[in-house]
């Protein structure tokens, strides 16, 4: 079988009936088998509660360090906004999925300290939506005004030539009669 999965698992250390501070560290594992008292419920319990698996920790920096970029990235939007949009409902999502982040923070920090505990962590992927679709509206907003701007040299051309056919329209009675006195004009100077 070629592109094996590695184990999820990727260090045990097992202390208990049978071990004492012996670190496995097991490679493509689906089961275990033994004879009586080899210490195959003892892995299963450690396994289960959480108990000297590095996973736990490694997930907790991994969790601190990618919520933290995304963050960062969700504040730095407030630091380039836009005069005409609301950030309100924005600000409050965002301080709604900061202070989700932050009580996983502390669950995580209590799963290490106590690894035979069952956590839950606080979901953010529907705040993270409301906040996209957000984002998405205002981007919207930014590629009008840009779209405005970059248009602006044609529309300028555009009222230009609006503002003189409108003023030949308002004076065409007053043009008529200004090139009908100068025929008539030149006609008396003729004769």
């Amino acid at each position: 079988m070629e592109g094996k999965i590695p184990a999820a698992i990727r260090s045990i250390t097992l202390d208990g009936r049978t071990y004492h501070n012996v670190a496995l560290s097991p490679t493509l594992i689906n089961f275990f088998y033994g004879k009586n008292g080899t210490g195959k419920t003892t892995i299963a319990q450690n396994i289960r509660d959480g108990i000297g698996i590095a996973p736990i920790p490694t997930f907790k920096a991994t969790y601190e360090s990618a919520t933290g970029s995304l963050l960062a990235a969700l504040r730095e939007n407030l630091n380039n906004t836009f005069p005409h949009n609301d950030f309100t409902k924005y600000k409050e999502i965002l301080d709604t999925i900061t202070a989700l982040i932050e009580l996983n923070r502390k669950t995580l920090s209590e799963k290490i300290s106590s690894p035979g505990s069952a956590i839950t962590l606080e979901g953010t992927d529907d705040k993270i939506c409301e906040l996209n679709t957000i984002i998405t509206d205002l981007n919207a907003t930014i590629k009008e005004n840009n779209d405005i701007l970059a248009s602006r040299q044609a529309k300028q051309d555009e009222c230009t030539s609006a503002v003189w056919k409108h003023m030949a329209f308002i004076n065409a009675n007053d043009i008529t009669s200004y090139h009908s006195s100068v025929k008539t004009a030149q006609a008396e100077i003729k004769n």
